[in-house]
């Protein structure tokens, strides 16, 4: 099982032949007791792939007992509240979860978005 399906998300892949434009998205399959807390996880489907490696580094960053910033601030994140407390992320004051789980959820979605990936 991967840790999407443990925190009950989704990645979809779709295609607009009319706009030729291929998007991602990361949803909530409503499956977990409280899936309205873990839609908050979504935010990832709105940050580039850039922003995503970023998140990455300052996960790792916390991880390895590096200085790092105790906020993740970008523009796909500005609805957001993304706070670094160790050894937890806390988002949107509703949910937290290890470090370890969200960038391991990062690396799945980036695996996901990479333009080499065939997942469609």
């Amino acid at each position: 099982m991967t840790l999407r399906e443990r925190y009950g998300l989704q990645f979809v892949k779709s295609y607009s032949e009319e706009y030729d434009l291929t998007s991602y998205r990361c949803v909530s399959n409503g499956t977990l007791p409280a899936p309205h807390v873990n839609f908050n996880l979504c935010f990832i489907d709105h940050l580039s792939l850039v922003e995503v490696e970023d998140f990455i580094q300052l996960l790792d960053d916390a991880l390895s007992d590096r200085p790092y910033d105790d906020q993740f601030i970008t523009d796909g994140t500005e609805a957001d509240k993304v706070f670094l407390q160790s050894p937890d992320v806390i988002i949107n004051d509703t949910l937290s979860l290890p470090i370890t789980d969200m960038k391991e959820l990062l690396v799945e979605w980036l695996a996901f978005i990479k333009p080499t990936s065939k997942n469609f």
